[in-house]
């Protein structure tokens, strides 16, 4: 314990006595040696896309309003969030050779990908690529970082090409349960028309062999959809015939003329599915870099100098307040 007190004491003597400007020069060069030696310099690519459609994304007014809630997003900001989301880091490690760009020989140890529990990829590639939307114009702003040219611009190519095949995605669900919703129009309408107490469904079961939000999405739609055929198939017309409230040949042109309206829009929601992509312009085409960007050295070692000199007499400070407190 006497040597613990003896180490404490002369510890505190000497920072005490520790030249303050000296050694923040000191940490400047150290910071500036550090940035030049162990850091490997980056690569940028750059990319300009304008993802607005020509018209306002229609949502399914069905089963997937309960559990999507589209609040009026911008695209942009939605696809800034699915970029920088974990779904998109793992797509993007199962897409790209981790290993070679980000892993190989020629990068020094402190800036490789070090996979371990306290890094991992999405961790990691936060730092290598940043994503940002223009205030003005809605267009999203797509930087790459990599320790080599092809590598910068494969990794942006990579991220639009996330972009499409997500957009894609969302379309063919969007499509799939709006047509849902048009069959089930149908059999709600119709069951208004003939007077019949609609039944209400509620599928409170949880579909089977289900991995991925966008699965259950589907399945739940499926189960809306034969719910709404069954049903539809089931109705009935004879007692509004026998009524005499509808000309029979009136009652039928009103049948058929609601279900070719309803096949036009389901057709037309098929098309839908497929032209997404055509909405995605690029503005400005990500390029092969010419020269490595810049490591900011003396920005951060002066930030470093600054920071250092800050806690060294705030230190001293607490010190001195200390051995007066104890006086």
């Amino acid at each position: 314990m006497y040597n613990l007190i003896t180490i404490f004491r002369y510890l505190k003597n000497l920072f005490l006595e520790l030249p303050i400007i000296k050694f923040c020069i000191f940490i400047f060069f150290l910071s500036s040696l550090f940035l030049i030696f162990f850091v490997t310099p980056q690569y940028k690519s750059s990319s300009i896309i304008d993802v607005s459609a020509s018209e306002p994304s229609v949502v399914s007014n069905s089963i997937l309003s309960t559990f999507v809630d589209t609040g009026g997003q911008s695209e942009s900001f939605q696809l800034k969030l699915f970029l920088e989301s974990h779904e998109a880091s793992k797509l993007l490690e199962s897409s790209i050779n981790v290993n070679d760009i980000f892993m190989n020989e020629d990068i020094s140890y402190f800036s490789k990908f070090r996979k371990n529990n306290n890094n991992s990829f999405y961790d990691y590639i936060q730092s290598k690529v940043h994503i940002s939307i223009d205030s003005e114009s809605g267009a999203l702003n797509i930087d790459t970082f990599a320790y080599r040219k092809n590598d910068a611009l494969m990794l942006n190519l990579e991220l639009i090409n996330l972009i499409v095949n997500y957009l894609n995605r969302t379309a063919r669900l969007t499509s799939f349960n709006s047509k849902t919703n048009k069959i089930c129009d149908l059999y709600f309408i119709n069951s208004d028309v003939l007077n019949y107490d609609a039944t209400l469904f509620e599928d409170i079961t949880m579909p089977g062999d289900i991995s991925s939000a966008n699965d259950l999405l589907l399945a739940k739609a499926r189960t809306f959809k034969e719910f709404c055929t069954e049903n539809l198939e089931k109705q009935d017309n004879s007692e509004l015939i026998e009524s005499g409230l509808f000309p029979i040949f009136e009652l039928k042109k009103l049948n058929a003329d609601a279900s070719k309206q309803v096949l036009s829009q389901i057709y037309e929601n098929s098309l839908d599915a497929f032209g997404t992509s055509n909405d995605i312009k690029i503005i400005a085409e990500p390029i092969l870099p010419e020269e490595y960007e810049s490591k900011n050295i003396f920005l951060y070692s002066f930030l470093s100098l600054i920071i250092s000199y800050i806690v060294i007499i705030s230190i001293r400070i607490i010190i001195r307040l200390n051995d007066e407190f104890y006086a």
